[in-house]
């Protein structure tokens, strides 16, 4: 008959914490403070789900062994936790171990996993137990190799543990490991494992160094895209946008095998290409003065920030001696008049700082959105002159459409009065050019095409710009007035302590 499941809430967990610590009193049991346990075990609960551990951010080791735990989770919060003991449960997954970057003993012995995987976060993991599992595919025990600290894994009892020799795989894969299934590695049996699987190691190392060489370089592309995108200009060095224009073409094929059309096509992406280039380049040179503009804008908030902050910190360490004085003079006071009169003038005193305060606030923030203006004014200046430059050069680049859109018709025409009077047939298409209005329009709406590409890219260019400028110094004058209102704000509660301070001396 199955145990029945019980529910792991507060009660239960602060019921353990109570037996495992010995305390003199009951009155000590509430002062306990969730953040100064450091170790929780419920075992043989029948749990059937973690829970109630988000107040436990200090635990450094958990155990729920023997229960009834079906998932992992729950366990976010825990981002100090060391040690965790989940063996002889019922999970079926390894999941939910994010948070646990400081993690270095996984017990997970005696549960239903059939892979091993989602522990990527784990990099400080030392010891790793996973015996009598579900686990069949030896080659999973690879993903261990990315844990440099790892010495010590239980593996046995699992599905692959039949095979001969498993630990001959998993010591030859794992060299780093010093304890299997909790007997000490002899140097003997790593050799063994060594010359045993020597040529698979050397293929997989020349395999992960393959795959290490593709992914920097996708990494490296990727880093490189996003920069172009940052200067509005990705995709337009080399024939990236000359392509696309007649990636849909009609009958292109056709059209291009007519004579004298394929050395107006190569003029035409040489010349549009060198264009694209020169503006790829302008938008990489513009990009380098903003980021320029905004290191210096960032310097000078600084400066302007770090003023105000010692201007504040002279008159409020003038005015609090003050105050001390003025308060120190009140408890000594026994005449009720002289004490009004001091008070009085306590609260004027107030109220000045405040004003103080608020003048200096008001020359920061006025001070901090003239930067923010000067600078935005000036990159707004350059996105204008790119802008206006990407105009003029996609102007060119439909100038150039046009211009080879004219001349091949002119080809195709002739050609088709060649053909019609027989004079030409040799390697072109019978069949197309017999229908001369059917050429035409293919001509005609791959020229629309070709020009519609160029307008949507222009547009989009013009419309990034246009939007980074806007949302970039939209979040830099939001950030400046939630600032500002924050010191307000203090301004305002310091004031109103201090007048409550001067009101319990009345």
């Amino acid at each position: 008959m199955d145990p029945v499941p019980s529910r792991m809430n507060r009660e239960m967990i602060w019921d353990e914490i109570k037996k495992n610590i010995k305390l003199d009193s009951v009155a000590e049991v509430g002062n306990i403070c969730p953040t100064e346990v450091d170790a929780i075990k419920l075992e043989y609960q029948n749990i059937l789900r973690i829970d109630s551990l988000q107040e436990f951010t200090s635990l450094v080791q958990l155990d729920l062994n023997n229960n009834l735990i079906k998932k992992i989770q729950g366990l976010d919060s825990l981002i100090n936790l060391t040690w965790l003991n989940l063996s002889f449960n019922r999970i079926e997954k390894i999941q939910g171990l994010e948070s646990l970057q400081k993690l270095k003993v996984l017990n997970l012995t005696n549960n239903q996993i059939t892979i091993i995987e989602n522990m990527d976060k784990l990099e400080n993991l030392t010891h790793f137990f996973i015996g009598s599992n579900l686990l069949d595919q030896l080659e999973n025990i690879l993903y261990l190799q990315k844990f440099k600290k790892l010495f010590h894994v239980y593996m046995k009892g699992n599905l692959f543990s039949n095979e001969d020799d498993y630990q001959l795989f998993i010591v030859a894969f794992l060299p780093n490991l010093k304890i299997l299934d909790n007997k000490l590695l002899h140097r003997e049996l790593k050799e063994k494992a060594s010359s045993k699987y020597q040529a698979d190691i050397e293929k997989r190392n020349q395999e992960e160094s393959r795959k290490q060489l593709a992914e920097e370089a996708l990494q490296k592309q990727e880093a490189e895209l996003n920069l172009h995108k940052e200067a509005f200009v990705e995709n337009l060095n080399g024939p990236h946008l000359f392509n696309s224009m007649f990636d849909e073409d009609f009958l292109s094929s056709a059209i291009h095998s007519v004579p004298g059309v394929g050395d107006l096509l190569q003029s035409f992406e040489n010349q549009m290409v060198g264009l694209c280039e020169q503006l790829f380049h302008r938008g990489l040179s513009e990009r380098e003065q903003r980021d320029r503009e905004l290191k210096l804008l960032l310097s000078s908030q600084d400066e302007v920030e770090e003023r105000y902050k010692n201007q504040t910190t002279l008159v409020l360490e003038d005015f609090n001696k003050q105050h001390r004085e003025r308060i120190k003079k009140l408890k000594r006071l026994t005449a009720q008049n002289s004490a009004s009169e001091e008070i009085s003038r306590g609260y004027d005193e107030i109220n000045k700082l405040t004003e103080r305060l608020m003048t200096l606030e008001f020359k920061l923030i006025s001070k901090l959105e003239e930067n923010i203006g000067n600078t935005e004014t000036s990159i707004s200046d350059n996105i204008t002159d790119f802008s206006e430059t990407a105009h003029e050069i996609f102007t060119e680049c439909r100038n150039l459409e046009d211009d080879f859109h004219h001349k091949v018709q002119e080809i195709i025409l002739a050609t088709l009065e060649n053909v019609a009077k027989k004079s030409q047939m040799e390697n072109l298409s019978q069949d197309f050019f017999t229908d001369k209005e059917n050429v035409m329009h293919a001509l005609d709406t791959n020229h629309k095409h070709h020009l519609g590409r160029l307008s949507d890219r222009e547009q989009k260019l013009l419309s990034s710009a246009s939007s980074w400028k806007i949302a970039f110094f939209k979040e830099v004058h939001d950030k400046v007035t939630q600032q500002n209102h924050m010191r307000i704000s203090d301004i305002h509660r310091y004031a109103g302590f201090l007048r409550k301070e001067l009101e319990g001396l009345q």
